[in-house]
């Protein structure tokens, strides 16, 4: 970071870029102005599906599952950094908007994930 400040920069703007062009599609914008974002994807069927489909068409994605997340319930986390293009970020943006649901506030979930212990 020393040597390259410039990155923390690029990196605010990429991620602004992706909250901003997923909130065009619906989703809810976080108050928050991270790299990564959650985004909810159902039930583990759905999010399996949902996983394949953004690998399959480029994007990585990285799938939350109970015990992390409530039971019935699952989101995939994008990710941006400051290696990522303008163009990455757009399609990041379209395919995920295209593949995830819309509506409630992204990344949330009902209440904390119980230990099954």
């Amino acid at each position: 970071m020393r040597d390259e400040p410039e990155r923390r920069a690029v990196l605010a703007r990429r991620a602004t870029r992706q909250h901003d062009g997923l909130a065009e599609r619906g989703h809810a914008r976080p108050d928050w102005g991270e790299p990564r974002r959650q985004l909810p994807a159902g039930d583990a069927d759905q999010r399996l599906r949902a996983w394949r489909a953004l690998l399959e068409a480029g994007v990585f994605t990285a799938p939350f599952m109970p015990p992390a997340v409530p039971p019935g319930q699952s989101l995939l986390r994008l990710s941006v950094t400051a290696a990522h293009t303008e163009a990455h970020v757009d399609r990041i943006v379209e395919v995920a908007g295209e593949l995830l649901p819309a509506g409630g506030r992204a990344g949330e979930v009902e209440g904390p994930a119980r230990c099954p212990a």
